[in-house]
């Protein structure tokens, strides 16, 4: 990674998006939708055989306990 992260699709700040960036969201969408909890092995287990090295999942015990520096803008 070159220090820029972003969730969703798209990146807020510059529009980039990428295959993976587009298919980690929808897939993450619908197992949200489902109720599942977000993680590399469900991300697979959808369908996602992009490369996961251009994955990060991290999960806090509540949005209170997230970094501040993790905010999306």
């Amino acid at each position: 990674m070159d220090g820029e992260y972003f969730r969703g699709a798209y990146c807020p700040r510059d529009g980039h998006s990428s295959e993976t960036s587009i298919e980690v969201a929808r897939l993450i969408a619908l197992m949200r939708e489902k109720g599942i909890v977000p993680s590399l092995e469900e991300l697979v287990s959808h369908g996602f055989d992009g490369p996961l090295s251009d994955v990060v999942i991290i999960q806090f015990a509540s949005s209170e306990n997230m970094p501040n520096w993790l905010v999306p803008f």
